[in-house]
């Protein structure tokens, strides 16, 4: 009698297949890391007061997407037709920013992007609504492994708070020319004596958050 084989035949096949499904899943994990790793991207700043040059902590920071843009034939002022488009943004993220004023969004969708900034100020105004200052950047392309970086100011820091309590003219040092800012339509008021008109200087409409408050007529100096 012959010698009998020991080996099973089906051994280097089952080993192939083994090695076949640990590459294939080899394979599978390094698309995964790298697509995780390299197929997000990467928005990025700082916040800064446009005055002070401090860094803002606690800046709201938005991540607007373009959502969809609306077509459609308008007439100008000198009754041409022409095509207009409106661009429609809807916020996909919100952060804050740190302590050193930095903000960081990560994303792994391409389109078109814009990033808008609020500093809340005077959460208890007078007014209906929570003062602050506001930026929006202009729209920008966003494609898959994009590190883009958006640096902006805010105007927090009111260069008229160090004078408003003073009486004389920071340029002079006197008083005899300097009047009181007032705001409104108050000069065209037929109830406006001459003696309102010389005392006030006339600051038009309504005033911006941060406004000056007096004029010096000698230096033609706002403070």
């Amino acid at each position: 009698m012959g010698r009998r084989n020991t080996n099973s035949p089906t051994t280097p096949s089952l080993f192939r297949c083994v090695q076949l499904c640990m590459k294939n899943v080899l394979t599978i994990f390094i698309l995964i890391f790298f697509t995780k790793s390299y197929g997000q991207s990467k928005i990025y700043g700082v916040v800064k007061d446009e005055i002070s040059k401090k860094n803002l902590i606690g800046t709201y920071i938005n991540l607007l997407k373009l959502d969809s843009v609306n077509t459609y034939k308008s007439i100008n002022f000198f009754n041409e037709p022409y095509i207009q488009s409106d661009s429609f943004y809807k916020v996909v993220d919100r952060v804050l920013t740190d302590t050193n004023g930095y903000y960081q969004f990560i994303s792994s969708d391409s389109g078109i992007y814009k990033i808008q900034g609020y500093f809340e100020i005077d959460e208890h105004s007078s007014h209906h609504f929570c003062e602050g200052e506001s930026y929006e950047t202009k729209s920008f392309k966003m494609d898959y492994d994009n590190t883009i970086e958006k640096l902006f100011t805010l105007h927090v820091t009111c260069e008229y708070d160090s004078t408003k309590n003073l009486s004389s003219c920071p340029k002079c040092n006197r008083d005899d020319s300097v009047l009181l800012i007032r705001y409104g339509m108050w000069l065209m008021d037929i109830d406006a004596t001459p003696d309102e008109k010389e005392y006030y200087y006339d600051g038009n409409c309504s005033p911006p958050r941060c406004s000056p408050t007096k004029f010096c007529k000698r230096c033609k100096l706002r403070f």
